[in-house]
């Protein structure tokens, strides 16, 4: 009797410890018949599933409407079947509240001595957070890779239109905007020019509308001391309405009613500024469906842009002064050369020298 109670005592010792363990595991168990049945679930996968009580989770037949909806739960069962067990299988399961959380999931299929599978016993990590970390890893590198290829096509283009293009093309690509546009800012009239922008047809006739007729291409908007301070403090800045990312440009009614038919609900303005400078600027339009875009990623755009522009005014000037000077140089009606100091060989010369000693500019480059 002794023997028979110790051996009682360990076994329900046994028991405690198993459903001590099973109770507070931070991993999600559970016991599933082949047909879909929830036998046993253990607190932390009801609670990660959103139920409150194992009952309500277990009313949920997994063959009719399982948890997955990555992948259809027939195919976890040819391969426990065919395998004898699952090991990490990663899948979205989707919760009570219908939002999706990701999981990694193991299981093996417990079976009786004529080798008929009996039920599966598994474990479920959240693996969420990790999937989203990846994504957004994935996400930024994305980003990073295009903001890469957009530092090499500012470079490259010399067409102004071109580089307009570029610049509208890659912020949608970057973005995920419905509409984008860019401006350029002109120092002497301190206005924005409208050079490109990117939209359907039924938009633009809209904005035409309220723009009293005009096409939005054809149009420069004034930029005063307030704008311009408001733009340089704050560069990058998500909005509510068209209106106020356009600064009033779009009246109030025809700015709501561009949003309910394009169903517009965010906005995002963008100002190129460098060293306290307005180079540009640009607006993108956002959708519901669409995620806000990474503020980050968007002020080294919104950097990487203004840079070359500044560059581009700065080549910009440097050519015209030296159209300037060439011109002053052939047309000066004094005689002028450049000669190399070394050699002696004359290596330009202007009209002047030609009119006064006969010779023409080939004849004089030959001469020392």
């Amino acid at each position: 009797i002794t023997e028979r109670k110790k051996a009682e005592e360990s076994m329900r010792e046994s028991e405690e410890r198993f459903r001590s363990l099973y109770e507070n595991s931070t991993m999600g168990l559970y016991r599933t018949t082949p047909d879909g049945k929830i036998i046993l679930a253990n607190p932390t996968l009801v609670k990660m599933l959103g139920y409150s009580s194992f009952e309500e989770l277990a009313s949920r037949n997994l063959e009719i409407n399982g948890f997955e909806p990555t992948y259809e739960r027939k195919l976890f069962s040819e391969q426990i079947e065919k395998n004898g067990e699952v090991i990490g299988l990663e899948s979205g399961w989707t919760c009570k509240d219908g939002t999706v959380i990701y999981i990694n999931e193991s299981g093996k299929a417990i079976s009786d001595s004529n080798g008929k599978t009996l039920f599966y016993d598994g474990t479920v990590e959240n693996i969420t957070k990790r999937k989203k970390d990846e994504e957004t890893l994935k996400t930024r590198n994305r980003d990073l890779a295009t903001l890469n290829n957009l530092a090499i096509k500012l470079a490259s283009f010399r067409v102004e239109p071109d580089l307009y293009r570029i610049i509208v093309t890659k912020l949608k690509e970057l973005t995920g905007a419905s509409l984008a546009t860019f401006g350029l800012y002109d120092f002497q009239t301190r206005e924005i020019h409208v050079k490109h922008v990117d939209f359907d047809k039924n938009l633009e006739k809209e904005l035409t509308k309220s723009l009293g007729g005009a096409k939005l291409m054809e149009n420069s908007f004034p930029v005063g001391d307030e704008l311009r301070r408001v733009l340089i403090q704050d560069p990058v800045k998500f909005q509510s309405t068209l209106t106020e990312v356009t600064f009033g440009v779009v009246p109030p009614t025809i700015g709501k009613l561009i949003q309910k038919i394009e169903g517009f609900d965010r906005f995002v303005g963008i100002a190129y500024i460098v060293d306290d400078e307005l180079y540009g600027t640009s607006v993108l339009s956002f959708r519901t469906d669409k995620p806000n875009p990474s503020l980050e990623i968007l002020n080294l755009f919104a950097n990487m842009v203004a840079v070359s522009l500044k560059r581009r005014l700065a080549e910009d000037a440097q050519n015209e002064s030296e159209e300037k000077y060439r011109y002053m140089f052939a047309n000066n009606p004094q005689p002028m050369w450049i000669y190399d100091l070394e050699t002696l060989a004359f290596l330009e010369i202007n009209n002047a020298v030609s009119d006064i000693y006969g010779y023409t500019r080939e004849e004089f480059l030959s001469m020392t």
